[in-house]
């Protein structure tokens, strides 16, 4: 038997847990460097994927607003970044960044490879010390840890301590035994998560971190560092390690859990940063000396592969077919063709697929078994009860009876097998036709009974009879009655509408809508009833109060017009304009409207209006007293006005009406720069009458605009009036015009 494995590699996904400052950011960073070879021959290389986000227009504050999918990009592109530079920064023998319980919680890959040429794909995900803290229990906090505990396998960090911290420093031993009771306390919440203490069946490995403080590293004997790591552990006075240990131990189910000690970073020196802080740092970088960092990856990889090879067993054992399957072929994408597991995954699911086998036949056998014999019960029950004449009362019955054995007769040759010893067809058609000559006696008699009593139960029998029985016995006077009810309805049809129409204008609801919706229903009734030769009274009323209806919908398109029209006066813009033209019906100022219209058509920002001339109108003085004074007015840096014969008198009004030598063109918007000068020069004095500078747009200025006039002491000497000639002159809206269109035309 061949089993087809998926296209998907396993991707073992394992927690990183630690509180800070336990060395998880130079870990993950060592990870991805080179290192010196591992003397197993294991290896690791970061895997990197390109990701085409530019990561400028995230917010990395809303990263949760996005959905499932992008969000793990976003997340992924981040950890790389982040990864980028912590390379850089150990590279450089610095310190790299940490992350914060802010950020979101990264992820990394990596690809293990063991020398039995085995590999494992392997997503790390940090969760920072704040998040899995004892003391934090809020929401987010308690969502990762429930993520936590449905890991593939978890890591534990907690540092080593060097020989200094051990024996002399009595204080820094202290809080580590804090911290480190901190992080049982911590893991111990993650196990009573769902308010009952639970054991993990995840696997746990508990790295002794920066080993390289406590041992001198023999890196070409890993088995005597596990050695030592043991004795660091049950030594006395014992390790505050060995409290974490036991508490991750007995966690998990047996077996599960394994104490590593490893060194990100190897041997460090000390480093004194611009700031004065004192960090330590690799003394050798690229590659990085590094201890034992693939063993527990590679160790919980292959835990978790041993742990769903028992599940699997466990499956098959309780005959969970479809779980088998799916463990198995999973399984299956894990382990080499030539590996004894793939052997034990393949036998597995040839029983699991036997299996399956037979439950399919016997599932189809006892359906089959079902199938027929709740049939046979049904059709006896049935055939009792439609073949008993006591039975029917009234139509339906009869029609239910018919449809029954109408069904049965025409079932496939494989329905009713066993039913068709007692019931045979021959049986069937004569029971069939007494059936039917019993049911157009019921509907005859039913058409009779209502006729003169309920319209709507004699027209659904009529429509049943012609149905059933389209020649029978009382087609003529079935059809009769049709026409009759049918006559019937249309004219209480149309007086219920004529009730409404009139009902609703009385009540001065003046729904044009309804109105109109109605009118068209009494018109086709009418029509009808018309054809029918029917009643004349109604078609008469209708008119007179169509009549009515018309003349009070017309006074309401007057007064729409009128409002609309002053709502032009009050405020003309051109969507209200546009709204009267098109949409009113009457128009009574379209004349007015439409003129408006073209003004603002003219003066719409976007057109340039040509053959503009500024006028200088007049000037009003102050305390200005001379002759033959000089006055200069430029346009935008260009020279328009200049007259040196301007005369001013004390409180005087001086009207120029001095036209610019120069036409110009722009647009309503657009601003408009005029400086205007007033000066006297002689020979023994200058004398400065005042100035000043307008910045406007031009459709401001266009009508007439004031501006003052300050000498350069700052005394107001005069004020001038500009005018812009040629710009579009804003006509005039009249009052709305009063008439009697309604009672002309109704």
């Amino acid at each position: 038997m061949n089993f087809n494995k998926k296209n998907n590699k396993k991707i073992y996904r394992f927690a990183l847990y630690g509180l800070s400052g336990s060395g998880k950011t130079c870990l993950l960073t060592a990870l991805a460097m080179p290192r010196i070879p591992h003397p197993k021959h294991y290896s690791c290389v970061w895997n990197q994927t390109n990701i085409p986000i530019d990561l400028s227009t995230i917010d990395t504050n809303q990263i949760h607003r996005l959905d499932e999918e992008d969000k793990q990009q976003v997340i992924k592109l981040l950890s790389q970044e982040w990864m980028k530079e912590s390379i850089y920064q150990l590279s450089n023998a610095s310190i790299p960044p940490t992350n914060s319980a802010d950020d979101p919680t990264l992820t990394f890959e990596y690809d293990f490879t063991v020398s039995d040429h085995r590999s494992f794909r392997v997503e790390l995900i940090d969760y920072s010390g704040q998040l899995i803290d004892p003391i934090n229990d809020n929401k987010l906090a308690k969502q990762l840890r429930k993520q936590f505990i449905k890991m593939d396998g978890i890591i534990v960090l907690a540092q080593a301590l060097s020989a200094d911290e051990t024996e002399q420093n009595e204080e820094r031993q202290a809080q580590i035994y804090t911290n480190l009771h901190s992080l049982q306390q911590a893991f111990n919440l993650l196990r009573y998560e769902e308010q009952s203490l639970i054991t993990l069946e995840t696997p746990i490995v508990l790295l002794i971190n920066k080993w390289d403080r406590y041992s001198d590293i023999e890196y070409s004997e890993p088995v005597l560092e596990q050695q030592k790591l043991e004795t660091f552990l049950n030594s006395e006075p014992l390790a505050p390690h060995k409290a974490l240990s036991d508490t991750l131990q007995f966690s998990t189910v047996a077996g599960r859990f394994k104490v590593f000690p490893v060194s990100p970073l190897g041997s460090s020196s000390y480093k004194q940063l611009e700031d004065g802080e004192i960090v330590e740092v690799p003394k050798q970088v690229n590659p990085l000396n590094s201890f034992g960092l693939e063993d527990p990856f590679i160790w919980l990889a292959q835990q978790r592969d041993l742990i769903d090879l028992e599940k699997l067993k466990q499956f098959s054992a309780a005959n969970k077919i479809a779980k088998c399957r799916k463990l198995a072929l999973d399984l299956l994408n894990r382990f080499s063709k030539e590996a004894d597991e793939t052997k034990q995954i393949e036998a597995i699911l040839r029983v699991c697929q036997t299996r399956k086998q037979k439950y399919s036949i016997y599932s189809i056998l006892f359906f089959i078994v079902l199938w027929f014999g709740g049939e046979t019960l049904i059709d006896t029950i049935n055939y009792h009860h439609y073949t008993d004449e006591n039975t029917y009362t009234n139509t339906q019955e009869l029609e239910q009876a018919k449809n029954w054995l109408t069904n049965y007769s025409n079932a496939p040759y494989f329905r009713h097998i066993i039913s068709r010893n007692f019931l045979t067809q021959n049986k069937i058609q004569k029971i069939l036709k007494q059936l039917s000559i019993n049911h157009e006696i019921f509907l005859w008699e039913s058409i009779e009974n209502n006729i003169k009593i309920n319209l709507n139960i004699t027209r659904k029998v009529i429509q049943r009879y012609i149905k059933h029985y389209p020649t029978g016995l009382h087609i003529q006077e079935v059809n009769q009655a049709k026409q009759y009810i049918q006559q019937q309805e249309l004219e209480q049809s149309s007086q219920e509408l004529l009730s409404q129409l009139a009902q609703q204008f009385r009540r001065g609801k003046n729904d044009a809508q309804k109105l109109k919706y109605l009118l068209h229903k009494l018109n086709n009734t009418l029509l009808i009833q018309k054809m029918a030769d029917m009643n004349e009274t109604i078609y008469q009323q209708k008119n007179q109060l169509e009549r009515h209806i018309l003349a009070q919908q017309c006074l309401l398109k007057i007064r729409a017009d009128k409002t609309l029209y002053q709502n032009i006066q009050t405020n003309p813009k051109l969507e209200t304009i546009q709204q009267y033209l098109t949409t009113l019906p009457l128009k009574i100022m379209a004349t007015e409207v439409l003129t408006y219209k073209k003004f603002l058509d003219k003066t719409h920002p976007d057109t340039i209006i040509s053959g503009l001339q500024l006028n200088l109108v007049r000037i009003l003085w102050n305390e200005v007293d001379d002759e033959n004074n000089t006055i200069i007015v430029e346009l935008n840096g260009r020279l328009l006005i200049y007259d040196k014969n301007v005369t001013a008198k004390p409180n005087t009004v001086v009207v120029m009406n001095k036209m610019g030598s120069r036409v110009f063109s722009a647009k309503p918007d657009e601003s408009i720069k005029i400086k205007i000068q007033v000066f006297n020069e002689d020979i023994f004095f200058n004398d400065d009458y005042g100035s000043t500078i307008i910045e406007e747009q031009l459709f401001k200025l266009a009508g007439g605009y004031h501006v003052k006039l300050y000498d350069k002491k700052g005394v107001e000497t005069g004020i001038v009036l500009i005018k812009i000639e040629g710009y579009p002159v804003k006509p005039k809206l009249p009052a709305w015009r009063e008439g009697d269109w309604c009672v002309k035309n109704y």
